[in-house]
């Protein structure tokens, strides 16, 4: 028993001491700068390859270029929510309540450079972003993490959320290779309506050498749902199962129809779904 409990001490001391300074298991390759917003002093969204990751140079699975307006973008970004933990240690911790993931002022940035970087992306390029803020403590927190579209699923590889950053090294780190994830787990995904993880780092071997989370969203179905909020507030529920509140924006039924012929135009939704839409919304009209 005893040995167990130094055990414990022991990995508890490792990943206390790694915190957010982890090395970068491989060299991420050569980046492109698609708009003079996508570059700023404390954010920043890019075109990479990763030749060492899946999707990178050797397999050139991305369905890229993918176009998809800013406006779309939004309800998107908005639909991503984080749980943080109280403590950094995944086994000695508690999840907070489910929250938004980017601030509205992120989400109009990404909205924006998102549709721009995506537009210009090529089948082996991942759409890599950055975003400093000041912390509570004064201390600068970054959220970094990676784009791809495979198939009809937009996938987010989520690094770090938040992460607290004093060393200029390590944000140097972050800022070169944005999916490198913080070795601590100080955050979870709150899994919504047409979400799904496809990676969970919840294990044993996460404390010497975590994967960073990766969500894999249905933007059809997102973007569907958005054109006719359900009434109250919306439900996305964590990894146990447990319903955690989130709110979402309601339309006029004028709004609602507007966005509805717009998806259809574009190509973003089929006349079928078109169909049904534009009958439920007239019947609640």
């Amino acid at each position: 028993m005893s040995q167990f409990v130094l055990l414990l001490f022991l990995l508890a001391g490792i990943w206390l001491h790694q915190g957010c300074s982890a090395a970068p298991p491989h060299e991420p390759g050569p980046t492109r700068i698609v708009c003079g917003l996508c570059e700023e002093t404390d954010r920043f969204v890019r075109l990479q390859s990763h030749p060492n990751r899946p999707g990178g140079e050797a397999s050139g699975r991305f369905a890229h270029p993918f176009r998809l307006s800013s406006e779309d973008w939004i309800p998107v970004l908005a639909s991503i929510q984080v749980q943080t933990r109280a403590a950094a240690l995944v086994f000695f911790s508690t999840k907070q309540p489910a929250a938004p993931a980017f601030s509205p002022a992120e989400v109009e940035y990404l909205s924006v450079t998102l549709s721009k970087a995506f537009a210009e992306a090529g089948p082996e390029e991942w759409v890599v972003f950055g975003l400093s803020q000041p912390g509570a403590s004064g201390i600068t927190e970054m959220t970094t993490g990676g784009w791809f579209l495979e198939g009809s699923n937009l996938h987010l590889v989520l690094a770090n959320h938040r992460c607290p950053v004093s060393m200029p090294g390590v944000r140097d780190l972050l800022a070169r290779d944005p999916l490198t994830p913080n070795t601590g787990r100080a955050f979870d995904l709150a899994v919504g309506p047409h979400q799904q993880v496809v990676k969970d780092a919840e294990t044993l071997a996460s404390l010497f050498g975590p994967t960073p989370w990766e969500l894999a969203i249905d933007y059809r179905a997102v973007l569907l749902a958005s054109v006719a909020p359900s009434e109250g507030p919306a439900k996305v529920r964590d990894e146990g199962g447990e319903p955690q509140a989130g709110g979402s924006k309601k339309l006029s039924i004028e709004e609602s129809l507007a966005l509805l012929k717009r998806l259809r135009d574009q190509g973003l939704i089929t006349d079928a779904d078109y169909d049904v839409k534009k009958k439920q919304l007239l019947d609640r009209f």
